[in-house]
């Protein structure tokens, strides 16, 4: 590459690093990652606290989209999907 258009390029990226509202993505590495937690308890409460639980092990920056709660099979068991954005 010349010197000018190296010249151009920087300069392209500072002006957009400090106009406000403009952003520059770190390709894909920034885009959100969908994930799915499954929790346990015995009421449904307690199953999406589980799910929840397990979301914030994964990782803090993870912010909760829908939970689904539904009978896991038994009388006294609950079962909370949470899906996640990451």
């Amino acid at each position: 590459m010349n010197g000018r258009v190296t010249r151009a390029v920087a300069g392209a990226a500072l002006t957009a690093a400090l106009v406000p509202g403009v952003a520059l993505a770190a390709g894909p590495a920034a885009a959100a990652e969908t994930r799915t937690f499954v929790g346990y308890g015995a009421i449904p409460s307690d199953a999406h606290a589980d799910a929840e639980a397990q979301m914030r092990a994964y990782s803090s920056s993870c912010v909760e989209v829908s939970t689904t709660s539904s009978p896991a099979g038994s009388a006294h068991t609950w079962k909370a999907t949470l899906t996640a954005s990451c």
